[in-house]
């Protein structure tokens, strides 16, 4: 049975059992808003895929409340405003939000305490002109670094 936009916002998580380690719906044709807060109940998420969907709204600040990921895709999607600071969830290894729709400033100070950091991709996001920030080279372990027509400026540190 397809995932629908009335499925999305049913989503509620009142009484959970059993880990939910993994939440992958990436290329479902999804419609429709994600309620992070609900999913952020789930104290045992290391990964939430929703890459190449149609999702739209903003990433509410809950999003900082799933502490445990590590994989976090929301690339490809139609969200709008700011992208969240999310310095709490520190386990983070990959992060994708290219094409997603995110405006203003990123909040580069998020990523200072994600020392297992390997991939990051941000392009292709209308983001406000800013220097290009000296948290990258902190990220020790990054290997892959996408910002393709993201609006940095300024020499790489």
């Amino acid at each position: 049975m397809p995932v629908t936009e009335n499925a999305l916002a049913r989503f509620e998580l009142k009484s959970v059992k059993g880990p939910w380690r993994e939440i992958k719906l990436s290329n479902q044709n999804l419609t429709g808003s994600i309620p992070f807060d609900s999913v952020c109940k789930l104290l045992s998420l290391e990964k939430l895929s929703l890459g190449f969907n149609s999702l739209y709204g903003r990433v509410i600040d809950e999003l900082k409340n799933c502490t445990g990921l590590k994989y976090l895709d929301l690339g490809n999607n139609f969200f709008s405003g700011s992208f969240p600071e999310i310095s709490s969830i520190s386990r983070l290894l990959y992060l994708s939000a290219n094409q997603s729709g995110f405006s203003g400033s990123f909040p580069w100070n998020s990523l200072e305490n994600m020392k297992n950091l390997a991939m990051l991709s941000l392009d292709d996001n209308p983001s406000d002109q800013t220097e290009f920030t000296p948290v990258i080279v902190k990220l020790t372990k990054l290997n892959w670094l996408y910002l393709s027509n993201y609006s940095n400026e300024g020499k790489i540190p």
